[in-house]
């Protein structure tokens, strides 16, 4: 009915202390703390996040079972999700090797239209080379990668990307990856022609898709110069 607010159901998973909780009261009440308490039970929160056109509610849910408890309480917890975020902590490298794991529970649980992003947390005590290996994680999944410090006050950008993603699928959906297959000339010709994969990674909207093409005009240019050169 006109006026009704769609709700959508987004789980957060991720090993404990990854700081699942002080995202969540960083959103709802701006609150944050430097104690750490875990979570004892599953816990959810419903707030509305505004976009363009209108408002999308979400419930929130905290994962709050110990690890012993994933096989048995998991399967509930995530049930009828249409969202998850995958958070993991920015200084500690084992939660980003938990990442895979959490996600393909999760992802043999949910729908296939189940919007999965990935999170880093705590990026106020970032680690080298943490985040890098969740991107390419990210890039394996097709997932968008966020950052965020709950410390920092940063926290209402996760869950607007995600309300978006899901409110506006056809906006923020990855596309399925494409290829061109370019043949560059050599100047040696005797041997056999050399066949290099070029792959183009980066978030979305930064130009891939445009520079494809451009290298598409590049392989045009570079038959007519091979062919003045050569002829």
């Amino acid at each position: 009915m006109p006026g009704d607010v769609l709700t959508y159901k987004v789980v957060l998973i991720g090993d404990a202390k990854v700081g699942k909780t002080s995202i969540v009261a960083r959103w709802v009440s701006d609150d944050f703390s430097e104690f750490y308490e875990p979570t004892v039970s599953p816990e959810y929160t419903i707030k509305d996040v505004p976009l363009e056109g209108g408002s999308v509610r979400l419930q929130v849910w905290d994962m709050g079972f110990a690890e012993a408890e994933t096989s048995t309480q998991f399967p509930q917890y995530v049930a009828g999700a249409s969202g998850a975020l995958l958070l993991y902590d920015s200084s500690d490298p084992v939660s980003v090797d938990s990442l895979s794991r959490w996600y393909e529970q999760a992802k043999s649980l949910t729908s296939p239209k189940c919007v999965f992003l990935a999170v880093a947390c705590k990026v106020d005590l970032q680690a080298h080379g943490v985040d890098q290996k969740a991107r390419s994680f990210c890039d394996s999944i097709r997932a968008q990668h966020l950052e965020t410090s709950a410390k920092r006050g940063q926290a209402n950008h996760l869950f607007e990307a995600i309300a978006r993603a899901l409110a506006q699928p056809s906006v923020y959906v990855a596309p399925e990856p494409s290829q061109q297959i370019l043949a560059v000339p050599q100047h040696d010709t005797s041997g056999p022609a050399q066949s290099v994969k070029l792959v183009l990674l980066g978030e979305p909207g930064v130009g891939k898709s445009t520079l494809a093409q451009m290298l598409g005009g590049i392989q045009d240019a570079f038959g007519r110069l091979h062919s003045n050169s050569w002829s």
